[in-house]
């Protein structure tokens, strides 16, 4: 990825960032009202706010280059000697707004799923609804389906799909919070890790930072106020800011595949550490006594 499109709640602004050289960040669209997610559909960049979603298919940009070092000096130079101006008004505005009230009222979390499908969270109607964006000659069309019901005190922080599985991750902060899996054939949900009780069959790698279970192969565990999550394949990232980790759930043929990669990488690279020194180590094995031996 080449490219990433990030929101600022406190400027209310989208910008694009480039990052590979020369990196730049680029002002897309503002005037929004605490944007709290972006995503990509169809080309189309969407935004979400609390209040409502919009739409920017060919967004206008403001360009603000990354200088580094001793280029900043020749960069005002060429600015001053080719008479080249800010071009602060090219900004778009924040573009067309979706019309999906009453459906959707407060919105605090979305993702995208299949390039045309968009899961939101709404706590004003205490919902999570599919959102399905479709191509037309003027407008985009919407058609808002609900797929899951929302319980009482439930405080939505993040949305995933999982890759391959046809499954949708809720994270949920809230008094009896955990995360939540949303089986998107059966539209089933069940708990995955709750916040406060015990759950049966949840066959996780991870630990609880609270309870003080530790990290490793276990049935049940516990998380408190889970945020950020993302996943990669089979294996799920989130943040448990309560406990202030960053937490994996995986499948242990995955974990494997993650050891194996590791061990090549020892093998095809030497190490650079200083608490290690300068060494190539042919395994994880041998890594693993060098660190404990340099930790005595």
């Amino acid at each position: 990825m080449s490219k990433l499109y990030v929101v600022d709640s406190q400027k209310g602004t989208l910008a694009e960032v480039r990052l590979h050289y020369p990196a730049s960040v680029k002002v897309a669209a503002s005037g929004y009202t605490n944007p709290i997610a972006v995503a990509m559909v169809h080309g189309t960049v969407i935004v979400t706010e609390r209040m409502g979603i919009h739409l920017l298919p060919r967004p206008g940009f403001q360009v603000v280059s990354l200088v580094w070092g001793n280029e900043k000096a020749e960069m005002e130079a060429f600015v001053a000697r080719h008479e080249v101006h800010s071009n602060k008004k090219t900004v778009t505005s924040k573009g067309t707004k979706l019309d999906l009230e009453p459906c959707l009222t407060t919105l605090v979390t979305m993702t995208s799923y299949a390039d045309e499908i968009l899961f939101i969270a709404d706590t004003g109607n205490k919902k999570l609804a599919e959102v399905t964006v479709k191509r037309a000659d003027f407008k985009p069309e919407c058609i808002v389906r609900t797929v899951m019901n929302l319980k009482e005190r439930v405080n939505p922080t993040g949305l995933c799909v999982v890759e391959g599985q046809q499954k949708l991750l809720l994270a949920d902060s809230g008094t009896s919070g955990g995360l939540v899996v949303l089986n998107l054939k059966t539209e089933v949900p069940s708990s995955v890790l709750d916040g406060r009780k015990e759950v049966e069959k949840v066959d996780t790698i991870i630990g609880d930072g609270t309870s003080g279970a530790e990290d490793g192969f276990i049935d049940v565990a516990r998380v408190s106020y889970p945020t950020g999550i993302i996943s990669e394949r089979e294996t799920i990232f989130f943040v448990d800011t309560d406990g202030k980790s960053v937490r994996l759930i995986t499948m242990i043929s995955t974990l494997i595949k993650y050891i194996r990669v590791m061990e090549d990488i020892y093998r095809a690279f030497h190490i650079h550490s200083d608490t290690l020194g300068h060494a190539k180590l042919p395994s994880l094995l041998k890594a693993e006594q060098r660190i404990e031996k340099a930790e005595k």
